[in-house]
């Protein structure tokens, strides 16, 4: 005989089922937490990311206006180390014409070089003791010396360094002597003239490192005098 059938108790599945709905609510919950947080933080490095695009912008900007006055304060020191290094070119000519060998000396770098090519003092003379003998044997030979630039002088500037370059005459009257009896006769040195230059941080000024004087003499007789002044008015300047 067959007697009636216990129910099944539901009580432990509810629990189940609820433990589970608990976990997967607890979890959407912190993802969704988890996702706003991130949504926050990259919202946070966008603007960022934005904030540092636009300083850089004008980080680049800034960059070309200053970029913009470096070269243009560049150019007025080239300009400026130009004109300087003129003057200290022909403070060193004014030196050799009024025969001051002290002057010309006070322009010379320590282990400066001086190559002379052509006429009696060629050769090359190294450190300022054989520059200083070379130039007083060279103002001893004549009693007075004129120059002038047939050309204007050019000076180019690279950083601590530089170099003149002009092409020159000198009027010379040797002295007398037993190979050139008075009276004498003036003559014109054509003078293609070097002057390298370095910068002395020291003393803030440009001394002579190398000087290359490549001399071609010639007589007053021909006529290739200065401009606008003739052999002959030089011979009768002289003569009268």
């Amino acid at each position: 005989m067959i007697g009636p059938r216990r129910g099944v108790s539901e009580a432990p599945l509810i629990k189940v089922v609820a433990a589970v709905a608990v976990v997967l609510l607890a979890v959407t919950l912190f993802m969704y937490s988890a996702y706003n947080a991130t949504s926050a933080s990259y919202k946070g490095l966008q603007a960022r990311y934005s904030s540092l695009n636009s300083s850089y912008g004008s980080a680049i900007s800034s960059y070309i206006t200053l970029e913009g006055k470096y070269s243009s304060l560049s150019t007025a020191a080239s300009s400026l180390n130009a004109t300087a290094l003129l003057s200290a070119a022909y403070a060193h000519w004014n030196g050799v014409a009024i025969e001051n060998v002290s002057s010309i000396m006070s322009e010379y770098s320590p282990g400066a070089s001086l190559h002379w090519i052509g006429g009696p003092l060629n050769g090359n003379y190294i450190g300022t003791a054989n520059i200083t003998a070379a130039w007083a044997k060279f103002t001893g030979m004549h009693e007075y010396i004129l120059w002038y630039a047939s050309a204007p002088p050019t000076a180019s500037v690279d950083g601590p360094s530089a170099v003149v370059k002009a092409p020159l005459q000198y009027l010379v009257l040797p002295f007398p002597s037993s190979m050139s009896a008075a009276p004498a006769v003036d003559m014109l040195l054509n003078v293609n003239e070097t002057l390298g230059y370095g910068y002395n941080a020291t003393t803030s000024s440009w001394r002579i490192t190398n000087e290359t004087w490549q001399i071609t003499k010639m007589s007053l007789t021909l006529n290739r005098s200065a401009p606008g002044y003739g052999a002959l008015y030089y011979n009768k300047s002289l003569a009268g």
